[in-house]
C-alpha cells in the first residue's frame, strides 16, 4: 500500500502536528460524546476527511480510549469502517448535479431515524462548491437550525471564505493548518524511521519545503522518491 493509505491516522493519536484541532474534537467526545455541527478548513491534503472519520467513530463509540479516539473494536466502529451511513455519511459536494438533488439526497439522510444510543455525522467535503446552487446554504442553514439532537454535520472546505457567513456563525469552526517545516521534517523523519527508508537529512529538508506542509503531499512525495531509491539530495 502507498505510505497516505498505510499512515491515514485512525485515531486522534496518531494525527500529527494538530494539537489544537484534535483538543477540540477529544473533549467533545470526553465531555459525553457530543453532536456539534462543525467546519473543518484547511488546504487540501491537511487532514480534514481523516479528522471528520475519527470524530464520527468517536461519537459513536460506547468505549472511546482516555483521549477520546474511537476504540475501533466495537461493532460501532467496525460499522462506519464498513460504510453504515445510519451512522456515518460522506458527500462529496461537487458531485451533486443541482440544488433539487443536494436537497433530495441530504433531506433523505436526515430523515432515518438514528438507532438508539447512537449518533449520526453527516460530512461534506468541499462545500464551498454549494455556493453554485441559489439558495443553497439557506438550505443547508435551516437543516443545522433543525436537525434532530443526535445528528451533526460537519463540512470541510478549502475555501472557507466561499462559505456563507450565516451558515458559519451557527458552526464550530476549526482550522487545520500546515505543518511547520521543522515539524514536517520531523514528519518525513518518523515515516522513513518506521518503514526503514535509507535518507539524507539534506532530502527530507528539500521534501520538506516543497510539499507544503500538508501531510498527504509529503507522503506522497517521499513515496516516489523512494520509488526509484534511496531517499537523498541527488534523487
Amino acid at each position: 500500500n502507498a505510505l497516505v493509505t498505510r499512515y491515514r491516522p485512525q485515531v486522534f493519536s496518531e494525527v500529527f502536528g494538530q494539537d489544537y484541532p484534535v483538543r477540540i474534537l477529544s473533549q467533545l467526545i470526553k465531555r459525553g460524546r457530543i453532536c456539534r455541527n462543525i467546519l473543518l478548513y484547511g488546504s487540501v491534503g491537511s487532514g480534514k476527511t481523516t479528522l471528520a472519520r475519527i470524530y464520527g467513530k468517536a461519537l459513536n463509540c460506547d468505549s472511546p480510549d482516555e483521549d477520546g479516539s474511537p476504540c475501533l473494536r466495537r461493532s460501532s466502529c467496525k460499522k462506519i469502517q464498513d460504510g453504515d451511513p445510519l451512522l456515518f455519511k460522506e458527500f462529496d459536494a461537487p458531485l451533486f448535479e443541482s440544488l433539487d438533488h443536494f436537497k433530495e439526497i441530504v433531506t433523505y439522510f436526515v430523515s432515518l431515524p438514528t438507532p438508539p444510543d447512537h449518533r449520526r455525522l453527516i460530512f461534506v467535503d468541499e462545500a464551498h462548491s454549494i455556493a453554485r446552487f441559489i439558495n443553497g446554504y439557506e438550505f443547508l442553514l435551516k437543516m443545522v437550525e433543525e436537525v434532530q439532537p443526535r445528528i451533526a454535520f460537519c463540512f470541510a472546505t478549502t475555501a472557507v471564505d466561499r462559505i456563507s457567513k450565516a451558515l458559519r456563525s451557527r458552526l464550530f469552526e476549526i482550522e487545520i493548518r500546515p505543518l511547520g517545516f521543522g515539524r514536517a521534517i520531523e514528519f518525513l523523519r518518523d515515516i522513513a524511521d518506521k518503514e526503514g527508508i535509507r535518507y539524507e537529512p539534506e532530502a527530507l529538508a528539500l521534501l520538506a519545503g516543497l510539499s507544503q506542509g500538508q501531510p498527504r503531499n509529503l507522503l506522497q512525495a517521499l513515496d516516489q522518491v523512494r520509488e526509484v531509491g534511496d531517499v537523498t539530495r541527488e534523487q
